[in-house]
């Protein structure tokens, strides 16, 4: 499984400027922080070829999970949320997009919980189950019976019952 890493990014626009038919704006690295954004926009507003431009919009991102920025989100709240990214940047990137889009809600705070509920990569929940009881020593190579275990099994019953889920060969546990 190969993983990227995208410097999270957003397109600020003026607002005006579209409503008038013209498309003026910029990409802006969102991990420069919140006073990079602001004057980012203040320069994008200034510039413009808008008759009466005060308002701005952001009209794209990437390198954010899906749903977590909006045209009309808070610069400082994107400014937030890229700077938490690059500090759970030891996790996938794609990993922390299926963390954060699994459920509804707010992705600052589902972000506070990805290293804890990040358990990592196996092809198959019978393929977690079978290591996590390995790892923990509850069942050794000399096990009776090991071969006749049901993974798949186990993980239904144990780990999927409990709160874990796994997508794409990451897996989680949602009850953090």
């Amino acid at each position: 499984m190969t993983t990227t890493t995208v410097t999270p990014k957003v397109w600020i626009g003026c607002l005006a400027a579209y409503n008038e038919g013209h498309l003026h704006g910029k990409w802006v690295d969102a991990d420069e922080g919140a006073e990079a954004l602001w004057e980012a926009k203040d320069e994008i507003i200034k510039s413009s070829p808008a008759l009466l431009p005060e308002e701005w919009f952001i009209a794209d991102y990437e390198g954010f999970p899906r749903g977590s920025v909006g045209e009309y989100s808070s610069l400082d709240d994107v400014a937030k949320l890229a700077e938490r990214l690059s500090e759970v940047d030891h996790i996938p990137a794609e990993a922390v997009t299926i963390w954060v889009e699994h459920d509804s809600g707010d992705a600052l705070e589902r972000l506070d919980y990805v290293e804890e509920a990040y358990c990592g990569e196996w092809d198959s929940g019978a393929d977690y189950a079978a290591d996590f009881y390995e790892s923990t020593g509850q069942i050794t190579d000399d096990t009776p019976l090991r071969n006749y275990i049901d993974w798949n099994a186990v993980w239904r019953d144990e780990f999927d019952m409990a709160g874990y889920f796994i997508e794409d060969g990451y897996v989680f546990n949602t009850q953090v």
